[in-house]
């Protein structure tokens, strides 16, 4: 009896099919593999902790979705690295990782949305108020982040300027 029965557990109906099947495209390159998996996220205009800190050629392809072609490059004095103009935006890069990025909003807006559109949770410590700007220092993971107002008069923000790090400052990078 024991001499018929198939030697594994047969699921009738299933046909045997290799599990890992051999690729025939080519190996992926680091920059491909670190944008393969990226999606931005619903509601997020731009992504400053996916960009912020990273080297630039790991994120070239969501920089431009998400600010848009390359308008010109400088190099910057001092050591601070290069800066790219880009359509709806400016990044910083020292040793190529993006250290400050900046954009104009497509309109007016409360401190609160303009954290959601950049992926942050709208709570936030204590920012300070100046005539021109809200600055959060040492919030999320950044050195400072700068909320232009549209006016002494009202709280609504224009504008931010993201510094993942001050070039000079001596701090751990990574």
């Amino acid at each position: 009896m024991l001499g018929c029965t198939d030697p594994e557990p047969v699921l009738r109906g299933v046909e045997r099919q290799p599990v890992l099947k051999p690729s025939t495209a080519q190996p992926a390159t680091a920059s491909d593999l670190a944008e393969a998996g990226y999606e931005l996220p619903a509601g997020v205009l731009v992504d400053i902790q996916h960009l912020t800190g990273r080297p630039l050629t790991e994120v070239r392809q969501a920089l431009k979705e998400q600010l848009g072609e390359l308008k010109s490059a400088a190099v910057l004095e001092d050591g601070k690295g290069e800066e790219l103009v880009l359509e709806r935006g400016r990044v910083r890069a020292l040793d190529g990782r993006i250290y400050m990025l900046a954009f104009d909003l497509p309109e007016p807006m409360r401190r609160a949305d303009v954290m959601r559109v950049m992926g942050l949770p709208p709570q936030v410590g204590e920012s300070i108020p100046t005539h021109r700007d809200y600055r959060l220092n040492h919030e999320r993971g950044f050195r400072r982040i700068r909320m232009f107002r549209q006016s002494r008069r009202n709280e609504l923000v224009t504008g931010v300027e993201v510094w993942k790090w001050l070039p000079g400052e001596h701090v751990n990078r990574r």
